[in-house]
């Protein structure tokens, strides 16, 4: 999906972002900020080779709250995801989840793991697993939790994603944003205590991309910690907490959903008027 599609017209940003300002006054007020954040990230940098990705990237996600992360292609805010679910690591900086600081050590990260899930752009299902399986392996086979447990969780997560009668269908039978919804499924079966979205609608076509929105904003009703990487601007302007601005692999602005449709720095207002916001 280009940057454009899905954009809301600046009328409708500007309703939705007035009627969460009205609802929750700013940013964090309809959040209880604990103690200790779910996640704790200062001054992580990232490099390949001599490209510099990530340059100093810190912010707090405390539980409940929903973080949508916006910026251009090449950014950085796929590479930070890669790096805050440890399938990479930062060069330097600091993560913590829960007050566990994250080391190379297999068993700290193994421990990590287990309180963070991720949902895929392009669905990362294993193609000759069942709908059921894929739900069901990583809780059995990984977290090695009680049979009976993991079966009824993934069938009540089925229901949830009106996916009851695919249980046995395998993801080449199912639509691009039936197999999303199996991926959110399978990241919910882990039990996390916070999930994060890879541009989860960018495969998507319109209309799939509404069931998936849908989805995603029932787990925001639920209080679901998340962090969001999208392109759906008004997706972030309805259900955020809090958008954060990356550009060229720093944070050039955050704050409260209301930045989308009164946007501080100049950078945000030009990547917002090249989507027609």
């Amino acid at each position: 999906m280009s940057e454009g599609m899905g954009a809301a017209t600046g009328a409708n940003i500007s309703a939705a972002t007035s009627a969460i300002t009205d609802a929750k006054g700013n940013a964090s007020s309809s959040v209880a900020m604990t103690a200790t954040p779910i996640l704790h990230l200062a001054d992580a940098h990232k490099a390949f080779g001599e490209n510099e990705v990530l340059k100093g990237i810190s912010f707090d996600v405390h539980k409940g709250e929903i973080v949508c992360v916006i910026g251009a292609s090449g950014g950085g805010k796929s590479t930070l995801l890669r790096c805050l679910t440890l399938l990479d690591h930062f060069d330097r900086g600091e993560l913590e989840y829960d007050g566990i600081l994250v080391t190379k050590k297999k068993a700290v990260r193994r421990q990590v793991r287990d309180k963070v899930g991720l949902v895929f752009q392009d669905f990362n299902l294993f193609p000759h697993f069942s709908v059921l399986r894929n739900i069901t392996d990583a809780p059995l086979k990984v977290q090695k939790r009680d049979k009976a447990e993991v079966m009824a969780r993934a069938e009540q997560l089925l229901d949830q994603m009106g996916l009851s009668d695919k249980a046995k269908a395998v993801p080449c039978e199912l639509s691009g944003g039936q197999q999303q919804r199996v991926s959110i499924a399978r990241a919910l079966a882990l039990d996390p205590e916070i999930i994060f979205f890879d541009e989860p609608t960018s495969a998507l076509d319109p209309e799939l991309t509404a069931d998936v929105l849908k989805i995603m904003r029932d787990l925001a009703d639920e209080h679901m910690t998340m962090v969001v990487v999208t392109h759906e601007i008004k997706f972030a302007a309805e259900v955020a907490d809090r958008v954060i601005f990356i550009d060229k692999g720093l944070i050039a602005e955050q704050g409260g959903p209301q930045i989308i449709a009164h946007p501080q720095s100049a950078r945000l207002q030009t990547f917002l008027r090249k989507l027609e916001v």
